[in-house]
């Protein structure tokens, strides 16, 4: 089933802001921006990106995975990463959805792992401790 028009325009819009954004990093600024930290879509998945590339991992976002789209996935462990912040994962609807969300990307083979906003914000060294133990990394 489509999603309503309304919906498909804002999903297209945001894409096509994001491209945007990338050429005027590369026209303004002359450097070649990094397309996959572009395509994330808050803060706390930035943050989350940045550190798993520092730590040395192929990183891609907003993958999709059996018709949704993933925050963060390592595809090389078929890992996909979740970051709930609190303005899209507090109710119980919500939650609902995740949890459907989190069964049918596990049904397709891959590890899910979900980190809050505030676990991204005050301990992201936890978050990548627990993704290098799945990984068996360090």
């Amino acid at each position: 089933m489509a999603a309503p028009f309304h919906v498909q325009l804002k999903k297209n819009w945001n894409h096509l802001k994001k491209i945007f954004r990338f050429w005027k990093i590369l026209i303004v600024e002359r450097r070649i921006p990094d397309w996959q930290l572009i395509k994330c879509d808050s803060y706390i998945e930035r943050r989350l990106y940045q550190a798993l590339k520092r730590e040395g991992y192929r990183v891609k976002t907003q993958y999709r995975i059996r018709g949704y789209d993933v925050d963060i996935v390592i595809p090389r462990y078929r890992l996909a990463i979740e970051c709930d912040g609190r303005q899209w994962h507090r109710s119980s609807e919500q939650k609902k959805r995740d949890r459907r969300k989190s069964a049918k990307i596990a049904k397709a083979g891959w590890k899910v792992m979900r980190f809050t906003g505030k676990e991204i914000n005050n301990n992201i060294a936890r978050c990548i401790q627990k993704v290098n133990d799945y990984t068996g990394k360090y």
